[in-house]
């Protein structure tokens, strides 16, 4: 996404701490802040803040999905409010969700095969 490879990406104020905290306890601070400073300042990432009816409707996928992160949720109502299947993560989480493609590599979702 940093060199325009990929499409755009969008970090919300959600998933922000799921990012920095761990750089932060295992890197320190100049890590955390620097990686941060890349996120908001790289045209490659948008950082997005949710609604209201993003926690709200991520809170319902909460409550029917046991063991699934709240985070998780939350970004997964985002993305379907603003229609995005897509999603680039580690986390298999998202694979419990219908309507949800995670990447886990660099792949273009819009490119032809």
């Amino acid at each position: 996404m940093d060199r325009g490879d990929l499409p755009r990406g969008a970090v919300t104020n959600y998933a922000l701490p799921e990012v920095l905290n761990p750089i932060l306890k295992r890197a320190g601070h100049d890590h955390a802040l620097e990686t941060l400073e890349f996120i908001a300042e790289n045209r490659g990432f948008r950082l997005r803040h949710l609604e209201a009816e993003d926690l709200n409707r991520g809170r319902a996928l909460f409550q029917r999905r046991a063991g699934v992160e709240i985070t998780d949720a939350i970004t997964v109502a985002y993305r379907r409010r603003v229609g995005r299947e897509y999603v680039y993560s580690f986390d298999d989480d998202f694979d419990r969700f219908d309507g949800v493609t995670r990447f886990d590599t660099p792949e273009n979702p819009f490119e032809p095969e």
